[in-house]
């Protein structure tokens, strides 16, 4: 009989302070590290390490939140009143689908895109065009950029270097640049931290943590016996970017191939390859759909993994949730399986590929 591990976001009773991060929605106390939590296992082994990435998580937003000043972000907001299309590369396109996700709760459209998708694309007339960066360095951004200042578009950029070309760019065309805190150096392609400042950017654009909800909170779950094969995230709506962003990252690093979409979706085919016990299949959804979720599981073979990822808070804050709950997940398994890949350990060609430019 299949086992199915859940990692739900439950709203616990907490002790709030007024600092920034108490304002954020963060507890002083830590509730995950005592309601089920073990002190063996894969999870609890790993324990202390999470404790640790976790209360960087809370450290950075809060300090992304004290540097985020009202009319800045009632002006960011004004500057991307209308159809959006989010341009990003690399790590930074599952932020860019988070972002999409959240605008398109105010009634406007919006559309994640690579640079090479955007510069082959017509968008409707008036819409605005946000870069994500972290580094605003790389060409591929920085062509879709001066590809959107010919097209007359309205820009914005998002990066951690105000000195990155990028930002002049943007400014070029009379655009707008947010420069966010840069969060500590990468330790490793599994690192995790560099999303935080960006992800409380958009939270705090559209109306999230305003609520007293503790979006940072995690439960533990077991990881897979074994390193999958196959890593299968599904979420839809406002839980697809944790989908997406689990996905991404496990691909990345290598720790599996990854199918990623909704569960609706995968059920036309997309399932059929796969070996159950080697594959390890993630829900993210919130916890309305669990009954949904407990007739989909019933149908699946008893030797896949199954792990939820479940928000009980509704809108944005559950979405933001769920892409920290899939973060933390995500850096659980690749210390578990030994997938924490440095640059320098990528392969000359695929280096190559990174720097490889094209005309525009």
């Amino acid at each position: 009989m299949r086992r199915i591990y859940h990692k739900s976001q439950c709203e616990q009773p907490a002790t709030w302070n007024a600092t920034p991060a108490g304002l954020l929605g963060l507890p002083i106390e830590r509730p995950w590290l005592t309601m089920g939590a073990r002190d063996s296992g894969p999870w609890g082994r790993r324990r202390g390490r999470l404790e640790g990435d976790v209360d960087n998580a809370k450290q950075i937003a809060a300090q992304t939140t004290a540097a985020l000043v009202g009319w800045r972000l009632a002006r960011l907001r004004t500057t991307l009143d209308g159809p959006l299309a989010v341009v990003a590369t690399g790590g930074s396109l599952a932020l860019a689908t988070l972002w999409a996700r959240l605008h398109e709760t105010t009634g406007r459209p919006a559309w994640s895109l690579t640079p090479a998708d955007f510069e082959r694309r017509r968008l409707p007339e008036g819409a605005r065009v946000l870069f994500l960066s972290a580094s605003g360095r790389h060409h591929d951004i920085l062509n879709a950029a001066r590809h959107g200042a010919r097209l007359g578009a309205r820009l914005h950029a998002v990066v951690y270097d105000g000195t990155a070309p990028l930002c002049d760019v943007v400014r070029a065309a009379r655009g707008d640049v947010t420069i966010l805190p840069a969060p500590p150096p990468a330790r490793d392609l599994a690192d995790t931290q560099v999303a935080i400042p960006t992800v409380v950017l958009a939270g705090n654009l559209y109306g999230g943590f305003a609520h007293g909800h503790d979006v940072f909170a995690v439960h533990p779950t077991a990881l897979p016996p074994v390193r999958p094969d196959l890593v299968v995230a599904l979420g839809a709506g406002l839980a697809a970017p944790a989908a997406y962003d689990f996905a991404a990252r496990c691909r990345e690093v290598g720790l599996a191939n990854t199918v990623q979409g909704d569960r609706r979706n995968a059920a036309h085919g997309e399932l059929s390859p796969l070996d159950p016990a080697k594959t390890w299949l993630v829900h993210c959804a919130p916890v309305a759909e669990v009954a949904r979720l407990d007739a989909y599981d019933r149908v699946l073979p008893p030797t896949l993994h199954v792990t939820r990822l479940l928000s009980s808070i509704a809108g944005i804050d559950g979405a933001l949730s769920l892409y920290f709950q899939s973060l933390v997940l995500f850096r659980a398994a690749a210390e578990r399986f030994g997938v924490t890949p440095s640059v320098s350990a990528l392969p000359d060609w695929l280096k190559t590929l990174y720097r490889q430019a094209e005309e525009p």
